[in-house]
């Protein structure tokens, strides 16, 4: 009563067990739902950290076991990725107008991804790149022939240069595209029974975290009624962490953990802006409860009345009671720091 009521009118800071530093009140739906949301977090921290350990393991078993094949088709990804960039140097774009160099340089920016992810010998990564590449040269391709015919003379024959090229790319990056992906299908179907036994485990511990999540959203929704809230500030970051993991779920359970990255990184955005829109909406509510009862925060010392005055025994006697009665042990020197800042 005193921390909450006291300390709420001298102006000090809110109660140290108030996790949400948002509020006055020991166990306020606010801090009892961000620590649900601290122990949804840990446990998809948790998830993320031990696939992404579990990914570099079977990376090293995998390049053991293929390694010629490997090393065979990613020369094979750099020598089209090097024809698809011959192709577009040959072309003359000095005479283009801008909106068709865009889409020269669209094209020349696709390929270094895929070279990039092919340097760093990231099948994934470079069968992924390498399907984007592929649409970025049919998107080309169909913007150059669609303006080559408003052009005339060099810049006509050049667009049309452009055109081929982006056709070829095209065919090229999704022969690249396609042989890594096989190439990755037959790493993943190589997994031992180990490492299987080991994403399926993590999958069940996904649709765990999936169902503590969900445990939590119902709650949020009785927080917005609590607070008459005609939006579902939460709706967003909720939807993201909830596609987030239930893809990473189905990545898992189908053994792929490079998938399940995807997913699981979506999830922790998504609980990362959650956890913003909550403290934000707390805070909020804490400042219109403050307005509606007309205090507002102040910083000037407030003298204890004296002996003889109205309530003055009477104050001193209820304070000093609640400082004997102690606290929450975890907080103790936070909450003898506090009672001592309202003796001063």
């Amino acid at each position: 009563f005193l921390a909450r009521h006291i300390g709420e009118y001298v102006g000090l800071p809110p109660p140290p067990w108030c996790s949400c530093n948002a509020c006055g009140k020991k166990g306020c739906p606010g801090c009892i739902q961000l620590m649900e949301l601290d122990k949804v977090e840990a446990q998809q921290q948790a998830i993320s950290e031990e696939t992404a350990k579990l990914m570099e393991e079977m990376r090293a078993e995998t390049a053991k076991k293929m390694a010629g094949e490997i090393a065979d088709k990613l020369a094979r990804a750099k020598a089209e990725v090097a024809e698809a960039k011959r192709l577009l140097e040959l072309v003359d774009d000095s005479s283009l107008r801008a909106i068709l160099k865009s889409e020269m340089e669209g094209m020349e920016a696709s390929l270094q991804k895929v070279q990039s992810a092919l340097d760093n010998a990231d099948i994934r990564q470079a069968a992924e790149a390498a399907s984007e590449a592929e649409y970025a040269f049919e998107m080309a391709k169909e913007s150059l022939s669609s303006l080559k015919q408003f052009e005339k003379g060099a810049a006509k024959k050049a667009a049309g240069e452009a055109e081929k090229a982006a056709e070829k790319g095209a065919a090229g990056m999704a022969k690249v595209a396609s042989e890594l992906g096989e190439l990755l299908e037959k790493a993943e179907s190589s997994m031992g029974s180990s490492g299987k036994a080991k994403l399926g485990e993590l999958a069940k511990r996904q649709a765990g975290t999936e169902q503590a999540l969900q445990g939590l959203k119902e709650k949020l929704g009785g927080l917005q009624q609590k607070f008459s809230l005609s939006e579902d500030p939460f709706a967003e970051p909720m939807a993201k962490t909830e596609g987030g993991m239930q893809d990473s779920r189905s990545e898992l359970g189908e053994g792929a953990p490079g998938g399940a990255r995807d997913g699981q990184q979506r999830a922790q955005e998504g609980l990362k802006s959650l956890r913003q829109q909550m403290q934000s909406m707390t805070g909020k509510q804490r400042q219109k409860q403050q307005g509606e009862g007309g205090r507002q925060a102040s910083t000037e010392k407030v003298e204890v009345p004296k002996q003889g005055e109205t309530g003055g025994e009477a104050y001193r006697k209820r304070l000093l009671d609640a400082m004997r009665e102690g606290g929450l042990d975890d907080y103790g020197d936070a909450i003898r720091s506090y009672y001592e800042s309202l003796m001063q």
